[in-house]
C-alpha cells in the first residue's frame, strides 16, 4: 500500500494525537518513536515521519517554553493532555518550522474545539499568542 502525502492539517491532527499518547503514556517517548517507525500510530509519509520524531526529539524543551508561557495560576501539570498536545504541536510549527502565528494560533484553536468542545480554546489562543 503506497503512502501517500500527508496534508498540513492532516500532519497537524496526527502530531496532536501522537503527543496526546505520549501524554497519556506516561512519556515514554521510546515507545512513541517505535510505533511511528512500525506505522502503528498513522500512515504519515517520509517527511511527516521526520517532522514528528523532530518534534519528539525536541519535547522537553518545547515543554520548558510552555510552561514558561502559563500564568502564575497554571501548572503544567493541571493542564489537559490533550491541551498539552495541542499546545506543544502549535509552539513546534511557530518556534521550530516557523509558521505563521496566526496560522497557528487559528489551526490549534479550531482543533481544540474539535477534540474538547466544552473546554475554553481561549487558554489556547492566549498560550501560543505569547510566543514571540
Amino acid at each position: 500500500m503506497e503512502i501517500l502525502s500527508t496534508s498540513l492539517t492532516s500532519r497537524r491532527k496526527g502530531l496532536i494525537r501522537i503527543i496526546y499518547r505520549y501524554y497519556i503514556l506516561d512519556c515514554n517517548e521510546n515507545k512513541i518513536k517505535q510505533e511511528i517507525l512500525d506505522n502503528f500510530q498513522l500512515e504519515f509519509d517520509e517527511n511527516a515521519i521526520q517532522t514528528t520524531l523532530n518534534l519528539l526529539d525536541k519535547i522537553s524543551e518545547l515543554e520548558t517554553i510552555a510552561t514558561d508561557l502559563l500564568s502564575k495560576e497554571w501548572t503544567w501539570s493541571r493542564i489537559p493532555n490533550i491541551f498539552k498536545a495541542i499546545i506543544i504541536v502549535g509552539i513546534f510549527e511557530i518556534k521550530i518550522l516557523e509558521v505563521p502565528k496566526a496560522i497557528i494560533i487559528n489551526e490549534m484553536v479550531e482543533l481544540s474545539r474539535s477534540y474538547q468542545p466544552d473546554l475554553d480554546s481561549k487558554f489556547i489562543n492566549a498560550i501560543l499568542d505569547k510566543i514571540s
